[in-house]
């Protein structure tokens, strides 16, 4: 028997809880290249957050927001390169022929300032290719129209209890995109992965650009 996916399913909650963590282990269920998107990760240096950068599920990067930016629209301590975003981010949410899941980390107040960015969310929430993503736990605009389409489901809210485990989070998720049979599917007893990596600010040279 196979489990019928929901329609787009995100993730959402308070920052550090493991919602990148958790589309990761469903990513790596499935087979390459039968997922498209992007995963955001944060940007440190010595332990102190300096921003975030944007990673394609097809290998491209690049710098979303820098404390270190001098221009760009401010969320916070950060300056936002709606650039970098519409360049990296936006062709990687267009499903291509065989994709079977989109990843979408995250919709958030950074990547809601751009109109492109919001486009190209209604256009795959809108496609018969199912999302997965994380959503901000509040905010107008975009955020606030995704919560409230009836085709999205909303999982790991603050009212949800026990979200602070992330690999019990991937089990249930995971079967929900793939057949309970699938030999990629996350199995009960399998060890935990670490939680989702940091990238260093040393490393931020390498990061690609639009």
């Amino acid at each position: 028997m196979r489990v019928n996916p929901p329609a787009n399913l995100l993730i959402t909650g308070p920052p550090g809880i493991g919602k990148t963590t958790v589309l990761e282990r469903v990513i790596a269920c499935l087979p390459p290249a039968a997922a498209t998107g992007f995963v955001t990760r944060e940007l440190r240096a010595r332990g102190v957050r300096q921003g975030f950068v944007i990673e394609t599920l097809d290998g491209r990067s690049a710098l979303l927001a820098s404390v270190r930016f001098d221009a760009g629209p401010r969320v916070g301590r950060y300056r936002v390169g709606i650039a970098a975003l519409d360049a990296v981010a936006v062709p990687a949410l267009a499903a291509r022929p065989g994709v079977r899941l989109v990843v979408v980390d995250e919709i958030g107040k950074m990547e809601s300032l751009s109109p492109r960015f919001a486009a190209a969310v209604r256009a795959a929430l809108d496609s018969p290719v199912p999302v997965l993503g994380t959503i901000a736990r509040s905010g107008g605009a975009l955020i606030a129209e995704v919560r409230r389409r009836p085709d999205v489901t909303l999982v790991g809210s603050p009212a949800c209890s026990g979200f602070d485990a992330p690999w019990r989070t991937a089990l249930h998720v995971g079967v929900a995109f793939l057949s309970p049979r699938d030999p990629r599917a996350p199995q009960r007893g399998t060890r935990p992965p670490r939680a989702a990596r940091a990238i260093r600010l040393s490393d931020a040279h390498r990061l690609g650009t639009p």
